[in-house]
């Protein structure tokens, strides 16, 4: 959606803080405050509600901050140091705490301890320690924010001798969901304590960190050697050397890249000695033996020793990290392995020259004395972490370059033997993972325990919905499946996405280089022209198709039944087989469909169908009569579940409520003017019946239109074959735009904001590929029978519309023509009901009431149904207006296509949903006429039974489908995966992997 300003009580807001600065679109200082360490992970207020970052100055106006945010029902980022290159620092039109205010530091030489205000980064620390003498455990990056690697684990020179960051934190200040304000520290609220030092970011604002301070003498040893590539085996043999032999005075990060100024590929090594120059010397011999290209040692200030990997950690640019963990000794032909993949990867984007692959050796002797369960933090033991640093120009290169790293992270994790059990989860929390993406693995064994502490502290989910980390919001990341265990407590089960990028979506985003927000109004105009292009040409065809539906029961009337001998079941078969055909065709048609143009297939089936209604007045017996019946099935069953994927793939989720109403009201519609042409073909007196002029008349017209605004026999690759230079130029083939990645009438800013729009469906927009994981997701589900069956009993009573209702109506006692007249408000009931059901759900989409809606005209049918069948033959009046409360039914099923649309994704299994959904359809109008049996006429006890059973069986599966999507929605949130749409389009995700998406009701 486009940037929307929304009305909200700012002024209330910064009325009440003390003096916490806060500012909104319109306010000096707002474009500064987006900008992050990368430009990838910069977001700005483009979604539905004006963004609000307030630079918060102490605890308690954070506290008031999240109150607020709670009560506007914003979501809300943290800002400390701002690294995360997943944006879970920014949002789109949220409230953002920025800390960067809140940087003091005190030290404490009495006690020997080191507090730090939530804001500060680690120069902030180094600087102020060194004053005293005095260091901590702290990063390699020296602009990295305190809270954000405190809370996830925290690597740093100094871990071989003092272990994690995370191991020397004595106490913290917390804000939690609530607001309150809690001081924590192992004696002071010591199981939040606990869960904190790990899961931090899930639990609340940290504002205040107390580290343990050492005394740390100065100077010390430390720098950069760079080689040739060649040497990168000798590189790790000396790694290898160093794990083993180290006892902690030393540190090692080896990485392959192109340093400045030269750019030219190279193998890094950024060394540490905590000692003097001699001792460094020695220690590293073997390394400066190998006679390095570039040799940047020195003895420096400890405080500068944080800043030597500033050089490759920049601001600026677009980025995007993994991390995966090894065991040593590291093979040197892994080594050579991630280099050759590296040196591919920088000749094929040039742009991404400045990506980096670090190899970490720091001692673990240290951080495996702690226990796995002493604190929520589970990765510890014999592995050590690599991180893929990817960093790029241009929005062009996002997709490939995300890419890359995610299938470098992936080969080290698929290559090493890392023990996920007993000696750490292999997994450091601060590096988006490849392997281990979910809670439970990340916390290993201290998974429930984690749980149980947050549905103490946060049972709302409120701090997991608005402080996502990387783990949950990268789009290339694993994707898990909730389930309950035996116990009833959430269970998140590894689920990997699909790796075959071709949803063409991105191809449009990634292309583009134009701005990224849109105007409402902008929007608004976009939408019109889609409605001006697409839905006539839906709406058109479907009335079309739905015509003939009608014309059995008409041309029953005026001889139909006598001409062709349909005596006993011969009139239901002769309606039921018609359906037979559209379970035979609806499958391959879809499948056409998706593997080919919509419109080029769609365009051939209505010149087909055409002819085949035409040959229904060439039908001499009932053996024809079927024929022409099954082929005119299979010929029409593509249309109705095409129709529901093109406004699935054109419009988001408030729109199509209405837009899949529009195109089925049609089947109301052309009930209003089909009982008054088909009244007056039955006053003609020529030399053939009058039923035969009705089915010329419908074959005319739908082949004209065939004719008119569909091209005909086209080939695939576009060239020219029979009959086509005769047609000319097809408005279908010309006009009709399946989806907006290919639309030809929009210019490209406007398909960029066409595209772009849908990803909050969560549905993706179009992928080619088949893919059969989605189809044993899609038939082992529960939410697919229950649509189904639901599409099945509903179904019963439009076989009773459109086959019986004016037999109905003569049975009481009308002649044959005003039978027909009589069926005219059927359509106007029908019209009615979907068009107005449908703009209000449309209307009052951000509310959960379209299974509210459904149910109702659910009960309206089953009173209808209890009334035809219990009200006397005479009581005309009573029966008629029961009769056309049957036409209900077009409002019901337009609701359920969009409730069926919009709950499932994938584009394979969101296709053979709609095909699910009209197999149901044509089940249910292929039995329900040999219920109505001819010698209960004209109370037809048998039909009205069984139709009104079928109803009551709908409210219950409607209810059932309700628990489903409000119990699955309950376990994601409780599981702490928020609602989001960055993967609307990457992975081609179900509504069941993707467990960011929410089922609407």
């Amino acid at each position: 959606m486009g940037s929307v300003e929304l009305s909200l009580p700012v002024q209330d807001l910064r009325a009440s803080l003390k003096a916490s600065k806060v500012f909104t679109q319109d306010s000096e200082g707002y474009a500064e405050s987006l900008h992050r360490w990368s430009e990838a992970a910069e977001k700005r207020a483009i979604f539905h509600v004006q963004a609000v970052v307030v630079q918060a100055t102490t605890a308690e106006d954070i506290a008031k901050s999240l109150l607020f945010a709670q009560d506007q029902g914003l979501e809300v980022a943290v800002l400390g140091g701002g690294h995360s290159t997943s944006g879970s620092s920014s949002t789109e039109g949220g409230l953002v705490v920025d800390l960067s205010k809140m940087r003091q530091v005190a030290i404490d030489t009495e006690n020997q301890t080191i507090t730090a205000q939530g804001g500060t980064i680690w120069e902030d620390v180094d600087l102020a320690a060194a004053k005293y003498g005095m260091a901590t455990v702290g990063g390699t990056v020296n602009h990295t924010g305190v809270g954000g690697l405190t809370l996830g684990g925290g690597y740093g020179w100094l871990t071989g001798k003092y272990g994690l960051t995370i191991d020397n934190l004595l106490g913290a200040e917390v804000v939690l969901a609530d607001g309150r304000i809690l001081k924590t520290s192992e004696t002071e609220n010591a199981d939040l304590f606990w869960a904190l030092r790990g899961a931090g970011q899930s639990f609340g604002v940290v504002t205040s960190f107390t580290f343990r301070g050492y005394k740390q003498e100065n100077p010390v040893w430390g720098g950069l050697l760079v080689f040739p590539t060649s040497m990168i085996e000798k590189v790790v043999d000396f790694a290898n050397h160093l794990v083993a032999t180290t006892e902690g005075q030393s540190g090692m990060v080896f990485g392959i890249g192109a340093p400045a100024p030269a750019r030219k590929p190279a193998v890094l090594a950024v060394l540490f000695y905590n000692g003097t120059t001699e001792e460094a010397l020695s220690y590293y011999k073997p390394l400066f033996d190998l006679q390095p290209i570039v040799n940047r040692t020195r003895q420096m200030p400890y405080e500068e020793v944080n800043a030597m990997l500033n050089m490759v950690s920049t601001h600026g640019d677009r980025k995007t990290q993994k991390g995966a963990a090894f065991t040593v000794p590291l093979s040197g032909k892994l080594a050579k392995q991630v280099l050759d993949d590296y040196l591919k990867f920088i000749t094929e984007i040039p742009d991404a020259i400045k990506t980096i692959v670090l190899f970490e050796f720091f001692s673990q002797r240290v951080v495996n004395k702690v226990s796995q369960t002493a604190m929520s933090f589970a990765n510890r033991g014999e592995h050590y972490n690599i991180l893929f640093s990817t960093r790029w120009v241009g929005e062009q290169n996002d997709i490939a370059c995300r890419e890359w790293t995610r299938n470098a992270a992936r080969k080290i994790v698929d290559s090493q033997d890392v023990e996920r059990s007993g000696d750490g989860v292999g997994q450091y929390g601060n590096y988006d993972g490849i392997a281990s993406s979910s809670a439970k693995d990340i916390f290993g064994v201290n998974f429930e325990r984690v749980l149980a502490l947050k549905k103490q502290y946060d049972p709302k989910n409120f701090v997991a919905m608005t402080h996502p980390t990387e783990k949950v919001n990268d789009i290339h990341q694993e994707y898990l499946d909730t389930t309950h265990n035996e116990e009833g407590a959430p269970e998140l089960k590894k689920v990997v996405p699909d790796t075959v990028h071709n949803d063409e979506a991105l191809k449009v985003l990634a292309n583009y280089s134009g701005a990224s927000t849109w105007t409402a109004e902008e929007e608004k105009r976009l939408v019109k022209k889609i409605d001006r292009r697409l839905m006539v040409i839906l709406t058109i065809t479907y009335g079309i198709q739905f015509y003939d539906k009608y014309m059995l029961s008409h041309a029953a009337i005026f001889g139909l039944i006598t001409d062709l001998e349909l005596t006993g079941n011969r009139y239901s078969w002769s309606a039921s087989i018609f359906y037979l055909g559209y379970i035979v065709g609806a499958y391959p048609q879809v499948l056409l469909a998706q593997r080919y143009s919509v419109h080029r297939v769609i365009s051939a089936i209505v010149l087909l169908w055409g002819l085949c209604v035409l040959a229904t007045a060439l039908c001499n017996n009932y053996q024809a009569l079927y024929t022409q019946r099954f082929f005119l099935g299979l010929l029409e069953s593509g249309v109705s579940p095409v129709w529901m994927t093109v406004v699935g793939s054109w419009y988001t989720k408030p729109e199509q409520s209405f837009r899949q109403g529009l195109w089925f009201a049609a089947a109301a519609i052309v009930a209003i003017p089909a009982p008054l042409i088909n009244y007056g073909f039955g006053h003609v007196q020529g030399t053939l019946s009058p039923w035969r002029y009705m089915y010329i008349f419908a074959g005319v017209v739908t082949t004209l239109w065939s004719l008119v605004v569909a091209p005909v026999l086209t080939s695939y690759n576009g060239s020219s074959v029979l009959l086509q230079k005769a047609i000319g130029n097809p408005l279908i083939f010309f006009f009709m735009e399946p989806e907006p990645v290919h639309a030809k009438s929009l210019n490209e800013r406007e398909k960029f904001v066409a595209v772009s729009r849908l990803r909050s469906n969560n549905t993706g927009v179009k992928n080619t590929h088949f893919k059969a994981k989605q189809v044993l997701e899609l038939l082992t589900g529960i939410q697919f029978w229950l649509l189904f069956f639901m599409a099945l009993f509903m179904n019963t009573i439009s076989s009773t519309t459109t086959v019986f209702l004016p037999l109905l109506i003569r049975g009481m006692g009308f002649s044959g023509l005003n039978s027909i007249l009589l069926t005219l408000p059927t359509g106007v009931v029908g019209t009615i009901t979907t068009l107005g059901l449908c703009w209000t759900l449309g209307f009052l989409a951000t509310r959960n009431l379209r299974l509210a809606a459904l149910l109702m005209c659910e009960i309206f049918m089953l009173l209808s149904i209890l009334l035809v069948w219990k009200l006397p033959i005479d009581s005309h009046g009573g029966r008629l207006f029961a009769l056309y409360w049957f036409n209900w039914f077009p409002a019901a099923y337009a609701i359920l296509m969009n409730v069926s649309m919009i709950n499932v994704a994938g584009y394979t299994k969101r296709t053979l949903t709609s095909a699910g959904l009209f197999i149901g359809y044509c089940i249910g109008n292929f039995v329900t006429p040999f219920t109505f049996l001819t010698e209960e006429a004209p109370h037809y006890n048998t039909g009205c039974t069984f139709v009104m059973v079928s109803q009551v069986a709908m409210v219950l599966l409607i209810i059932a489908y309700y628990y489903f999507c409000v119990q699955n929605n309950k376990k994601r949130d409780d599981a702490g995966f928020v609602e989001s749409f960055e993967h609307a389009y990457e992975d081609d995700l179900t509504d069941k992997t993707n467990l960011n998406f929410r089922y609407s009701y």
